[in-house]
């Protein structure tokens, strides 16, 4: 027995030191934690040695000590039982911890992997019905293309294209994306080469697009963006931008942002600021001088222009962004076990024929995205959109930071692992976290929305030549919002 408690006693210390060496090494839990860990586990393990030590059995010949000596054995023996188990409890809680915060930065590190970033895909496109079936086929044939719109991301493609495939291909210049689909279409071109990012925007506007084309080739390229995130001191007020893109698949999808929301999180005061944008918002495009269009177009030039935009449209500084896509912001919300909401008015969504009733809705990932993006059947569009996205984001905070949320915990590591990319450092994520362990106070978490007017006739940037509806915001708006941004970051 005793050399059972012996191996069980070491097997803790050692995932005990590992165990230590995890939290050191990752500066896991605040200092007076870190050392409340410490010394807990010296005296611990201190006493299971001592306890140990005086529990060696005796074996004694003469009947008289024999039976004294029994009673006292027995005594020992049970000792050595206590010592074992407690080894053992001690062992697997080691065991789960660690593997806990292995996990945790394994995440971490994998949400903020460069290979994550930005990619853009391209794809050469024929009609269904063309006689084109292999890229070699188009030596024989001009490619259309909107070289004027896209000039480096297509000089970037053509020149990975050509050292895979070894093929030449001539290009022809039709200014636009939209003019390449419309050529294609209308048999003026036989094959065209897309910027994916730019399909949603053609189906607006050509519906039958995806049924009448096929993809001969497609091909992935990183983006420009350098997607940095700007320092914050330790706790220090920051602003998140939370941009959700209008894509099912790889986070990496260069596309619109179909909701853009503003984090302003002050770790002094536990506040956070949920700050709505419309992404029909009528916007200066950032980097494109004296042009306009949605802001969920500036998201098909990359979230560093999303981001640089609204930091011209409020006059404040995004530290960090935070990205999802439709398929991830699902398995999000579904990991969780659904999210609760408030609903104020009864509609049915457009697209996904889901009924919300007046009052408390329970949601799973699903019903959760169909709530978050309807809004043709909303009193007020637009408005209610962005107040209805607010009400899920706060859901979703919520449940992040309840005890709950631990049952699936695992589940949760594996879906933001493959489901979520950012720029925030790893230490600034510890940080916070450490920060609540050590505070443990409630967040308090308020919104804010951008007010306007809905109007039709806009002029496109991405879109040359279609005048859209777009969203105007209104001045007073517009400097609120950011007068409120200000307001909760200069809190002490």
């Amino acid at each position: 027995m005793k050399i059972i408690s012996r191996f069980f006693f070491f097997v803790g210390l050692i995932t005990t030191l590992i165990l230590m060496y995890f939290v050191g090494k990752n500066n896991l839990l605040p200092p007076k934690y870190q050392i409340a860990f410490i010394v807990i586990y010296v005296i611990f393990y201190t006493i299971l040695a001592i306890l140990l030590a005086k529990s060696k059995v005796s074996n004694k010949s003469n009947p008289t000590e024999r039976s004294i000596y029994k009673k006292q054995n027995n005594k020992k023996t049970i000792i050595l039982v206590i010592v074992m188990i407690l080894a053992i409890i001690s062992t697997t809680f080691n065991g789960f911890a660690s593997y806990y915060i292995y996990k945790s930065m394994d995440t971490l590190s994998s949400i903020n992997n460069t290979e994550k970033k930005d990619k853009i895909n391209f794809s050469f496109v024929v009609l269904k019905d063309s006689d084109i079936n292999d890229i070699e086929d188009l030596y024989d044939y001009d490619v259309l293309s909107a070289i004027g719109q896209d000039n480096k991301n297509i000089d970037s493609f053509m020149k990975n294209f050509s050292k895979k495939e070894d093929i030449d291909i001539n290009l022809e210049d039709s200014k636009t994306y939209m003019d390449a689909a419309l050529s294609l279409v209308n048999r003026e071109s036989d094959v065209i080469l897309l910027n994916e990012s730019y399909r949603p925007l053609i189906n607006e506007q050509i519906k039958n697009f995806d049924s009448i084309t096929r993809i001969l080739y497609s091909s992935d390229i990183k983006s420009q963006n350098n997607n940095e995130s700007k320092n914050v001191e330790k706790n220090e007020p920051f602003n998140i931008y939370i941009s959700g893109i209008d894509t099912y698949g790889p986070i990496a999808s260069v596309s619109r942002s179909d909701v853009n929301l503003i984090l302003t999180v002050n770790p002094n005061t536990n506040k956070i600021l949920i700050t709505v944008i419309p992404r029909d918002s009528c916007i200066y495009i950032n980097g494109i001088k004296g042009n306009t269009d949605k802001l969920t177009h500036a998201g098909v030039l990359g979230v560093d222009t999303s981001i640089n935009t609204i930091e011209d449209l409020l006059d404040i500084d995004i530290n960090y962004y935070v990205r999802v896509n439709f398929s991830s912001f699902m398995d999000i919300v579904d990991v969780m076990g659904g999210i609760d909401v408030y609903n104020d008015q009864s509609f049915t969504n457009s697209e996904g024929g889901f009924f919300f009733d007046v009052g408390n809705v329970h949601m799973n990932g699903e019903q959760a995205l169909s709530f978050a993006r309807e809004r043709y059947s909303l009193n007020e569009g637009d408005l209610d959109r962005g107040r209805n996205q607010e009400k899920v984001l706060k859901a979703i905070i919520e449940k992040a930071m309840s005890p709950e949320i631990l049952f699936n915990y695992d589940d949760l590591m594996d879906v933001v692992n493959q489901s979520v990319d950012t720029n925030m450092p790893e230490d600034k994520i510890v940080e916070l976290v450490n920060k609540q362990i050590d505070d443990n106070k409630k967040w308090d978490i308020e919104t804010i929305g951008m007010e306007g007017y809905g109007q039709m006739g806009i002029p496109s940037y991405t879109m040359p030549g279609y005048d859209l509806y777009m969203f105007v915001l209104d001045e007073d708006s517009i400097d609120n919002t950011s007068k409120s941004i200000k307001k909760v970051l200069n809190e002490k």
